[in-house]
């Protein structure tokens, strides 16, 4: 019923109720990426899946028990780096109830990759936190690691080690999450043992569902 939804020429979120068919839709083809996991906040599962609907260009979809929303986004990531789709995961990254969908966009050296989140009754794109390396959301050289002190935080962090691969020097930028965005609250420079710069130098604090 809903694989009518969208390979149309459409920019960003779509959102309609269930029943809705929009007018002259073309099929879509079967889904790379099909998972079970509470978007919207609700308790119950929703539906995730993930279309590629050209060489580069794939629809996000989400299919609630009342609604369903789709966001459009290029990605080269898996010519880039031979995978064979997208799909990064689905994690609780900020305060709000349910998972945020993430996809990789591109791969380099690191990969760039974009956050979707459920917002009054579709599906979004989450701002990134500000960070010390690359702006916007980017693992390589620069990690993330989430936690709750009373307050959602995540800090991102740009570290290199030294010769001998034992001190992690560099920058850490905090942001708190306070209502629907993320905040900058410190930026810190450290120096950091191995042992205490592990959590930083990837994406901790947040389990991926893959």
């Amino acid at each position: 019923m809903f694989r009518s939804l969208a390979v149309l020429a459409l920019c960003g979120a779509l959102a309609l109720p269930l029943n809705s068919v929009p007018a002259q839709a073309v099929p879509l083809p079967a889904p790379t990426v099909t998972k079970s996991l509470d978007v919207d906040g609700d308790g119950k599962a929703d539906t995730v899946e993930l279309y590629k609907v050209a060489a580069t260009r794939y629809l996000l979809q989400v299919t609630t028990a009342t609604r369903v929303s789709g966001v459009f986004f290029k990605s080269t990531f898996p010519e880039d780096w031979g995978e064979p789709n997208p799909w990064f995961g689905a994690a609780k990254l900020d305060k709000v109830k349910g998972y945020e969908l993430m996809v990789y966009l591109w791969g380099g050296d690191g990969v760039g990759f974009a956050v979707y989140t459920w917002r009054s009754g579709r599906l979004v794109t989450e701002k990134a936190p500000a960070a010390p390396l690359v702006k916007g959301w980017y693992l390589g050289g620069q990690g993330y690691r989430f936690f709750t002190k009373g307050k959602r935080y995540v800090d991102v962090s740009a570290l290199t080690s030294n010769a001998a691969g034992t001190i992690w020097s560099g920058k850490i930028i905090r942001s708190a999450w306070k209502a629907d965005h993320w905040v900058k609250v410190s930026t810190r420079k450290v120096k950091l043992t191995t042992a205490k710069a592990a959590p930083y130098l990837g994406f901790s604090g947040a389990t991926v569902v893959r």
